[in-house]
């Protein structure tokens, strides 16, 4: 039984790329889709980029106890509307988040001044694959995609995005686009501190690269179950190890 669809996005070649068997998972829905931090984030996103649309997806409430028969009525409320409850401390943060990206020349710019749109579905095709998905921002230059983050330093950021695989993100959609990507990114925490990061023209072409090589590997595979690898490794100490520094 093969379990690949006929088209690819940016979350689940990026689960393709830890091992085929997290794409299965991906794409058989065997995860949580529902978790209180992934509702926290799109609540931002939707506060931020279009905030005319965020009463229709969330109500705002203090903490449901479903001991007392307020905390009953309200979600029972919930389930019937089928908006997503937002507590009052997290509104909170999402407000104090909005002002630190309209506080930031380049991050008010990209999102409030110069973009044309935004959730932009796509349905193109890279290196021959099909591939669909959403873009947070679009304006007439460029594409940018929101995200928060604990830390927005530059220094920290530079590990996020090289483990999230957010290079392939920005390749994906330059590639499809043909315009230049910006990471908006705001932290979650205190001060909520935003700045803007763009993918180096190098960084492009060698994520892009990588992309193609991706999606051939993807090509190539018979749709099966497969983990990391199926040979035997040797397992050597890593340097930091203390066993490894014994005696040295």
């Amino acid at each position: 039984m093969s379990f690949k669809r006929e088209y690819l996005s940016y979350s689940a070649l990026k689960q393709f790329e830890k091992s085929p068997n997290h794409y299965i998972q991906y794409v058989t829905k065997e995860r949580d889709t529902s978790s209180k931090s992934m509702n926290l984030g799109s609540a931002t996103h939707t506060f931020i980029l279009e905030p005319d649309k965020f009463s229709e997806r969330y109500f705002v409430a203090p903490k449901i106890d479903k001991r007392t028969a307020e905390g009953k009525e309200l979600a029972l409320m919930l389930e019937e509307t089928g908006k997503i409850h937002v507590s009052v401390e997290d509104f909170a943060m999402i407000e104090r988040m909005t002002k630190s990206v309209d506080k930031s020349p380049w991050a008010s710019k990209l999102v409030r001044q110069l973009s044309a749109g935004f959730e932009q579905e796509f349905n193109e095709k890279i290196n021959g694959y099909p591939f669909k998905g959403f873009i947070d921002i679009v304006g007439d230059s460029y594409v940018a995609d929101l995200k928060t983050d604990r830390d927005a330093s530059p220094a920290a950021f530079a590990k996020s995005a090289d483990n999230l695989g957010y290079h392939l993100q920005a390749a994906i959609y330059s590639t499809i686009t043909g315009k230049e990507f910006y990471w908006i990114v705001v932290e979650n925490t205190a001060p909520h501190n935003c700045t803007v990061f763009v993918q180096s023209e190098e960084d492009y072409e060698k994520s892009k690269a990588y992309l193609f090589d991706l999606i051939d590997r993807f090509v190539a595979w018979d749709g099966e179950y497969n983990g990391y690898t199926d040979e035997i490794i040797t397992l050597s100490l890593p340097p930091w190890s203390k066993i490894a520094k014994f005696g040295s």
